[in-house]
């Protein structure tokens, strides 16, 4: 049985934990270099022995927080997996993070509601619990089946697997949000029948 998603209304002290593993990720590194998802996900690996897929929610509503802020910037380049990088703000970030660090306090990050999200132009809605339980899975075996079948690297194609299993744990969950599922797949490489695949997966969430 896959695991499910944290509690729905977030853990904030996970949040804190990704937010600083991005800024340590960003902060050693020039500011024209990326942050590249799957070193993200490498990262929380090594720092909690936890899969970063188990939070999916929490990376979603700390990425946004991040970038209302302007601390990062987050894109999606063509076929390949996200990237992050420093934003406007960034060095107001650094100075503030270094500041409570001197201080020895911890940062706490306030994210709006238990829906805070990643929005690419699109609303988010309490959805209903999806029933096609066999027809998700089908669909979610061929995603995983076009993602072995890419030219993407084998971190690439981990971090994408990561992804499907986070979204398959948004439906098993039985009250999947159409927000988290939408920003899960559009992160997935723009290949011709990831995207198809992907979706037919957000048409099943109501």
């Amino acid at each position: 049985m896959k695991p499910l998603l944290r509690r729905s209304d977030g853990d904030s002290g996970m949040r804190e934990s990704i937010a600083k593993l991005i800024y340590k990720g960003l902060s050693e590194r020039p500011r024209s270099q990326s942050l590249q998802y799957f070193e993200l996900q490498h990262a929380f690996q090594v720092a909690t022995g936890r899969s970063l897929s188990q939070y999916a929610e929490d990376v979603v509503a700390m990425v946004d927080q991040l970038q209302e802020e302007r601390y990062i910037r987050w894109e999606t380049p063509g076929r390949r997996m996200p990237l992050i990088f420093q934003g406007i703000d960034f060095d107001e970030w650094s100075r503030k993070m270094n500041g409570e660090k001197d201080a020895a306090q911890s940062v706490t990050y306030h994210v709006t509601g238990p829906n805070a999200r990643i929005n690419h132009h699109s609303t988010d809605n309490s959805t209903n619990v999806v029933t096609e339980n066999g027809g998700i899975q089908e669909h979610l075996e061929a995603l995983r089946q076009a993602i072995e079948a890419t030219q993407l690297s084998r971190p690439e194609r981990q971090s994408a697997l990561d992804i499907v299993e986070a979204v398959d744990a948004q439906f098993a969950s039985g009250a999947p949000k159409k927000s988290v599922v939408t920003a899960l797949l559009s992160a997935l490489p723009k290949v011709a029948d990831i995207a198809t695949i992907a979706g037919t997966l957000v048409a099943f969430v109501k």
